[in-house]
């Protein structure tokens, strides 16, 4: 079997994905892709969706992978966007985020990936965690690996995903 492809919009998860899999002696192909992603804060739905599109346009095995950002106490919303956090706006727009969270003493929260292989019969789904904290700031400087402008913000405890199935 050739490379295995992933496919992303965001090229910031194309990098950081691809540097995983390097690791473990994987290489990977990318297919810049944006997708309409149904309306749901259900992470692996959303990435069966997204590799089920996928599959169609490439007619063989490939992978995406979709993240959820969720904010342990965000005001009157725990857990808040969860996997609508692109369509939420939060990440787009951190001085919103940073007011929204000015009085809030729990900053903690996590991503959690959700990584979909399909080969055209069977889904395998895997998870990633990633705890950190919100700054009260931004802070840094734009990289490749930004997955968005949460980068600002976010103080990661666990850099390295442990993905199980």
């Amino acid at each position: 079997m050739g490379k295995i492809v992933y496919a992303t919009g965001n090229y910031g998860k194309y990098i950081s994905v691809k540097e995983q899999f390097e690791e473990n002696g994987i290489d990977i192909d990318f297919l810049e892709h944006d997708f309409d992603e149904p309306n749901v804060n259900d992470i692996e739905l959303v990435s069966k969706t997204k590799v089920l599109e996928t599959y169609s346009i490439l007619g063989k095995p490939c992978f995406v992978a979709d993240t959820g950002f969720y904010i342990d106490d965000y005001p009157n919303n725990p857990g808040y966007p969860g996997a609508l956090v692109k369509r939420s706006g939060i990440s787009s727009n951190i001085n919103d985020l940073l007011e929204t969270m000015k009085n809030s003493q729990n900053r903690s929260c996590q991503y959690v990936d959700c990584l979909t292989f399909y080969d055209g019969k069977d889904f395998y789904t895997f998870y990633g965690v990633s705890k950190g904290t919100i700054a009260f700031e931004p802070r840094g400087s734009q990289t490749k690996k930004a997955k968005s402008n949460l980068w600002y913000v976010l103080f990661l405890k666990i850099i390295k995903k442990h993905w199980q199935r």
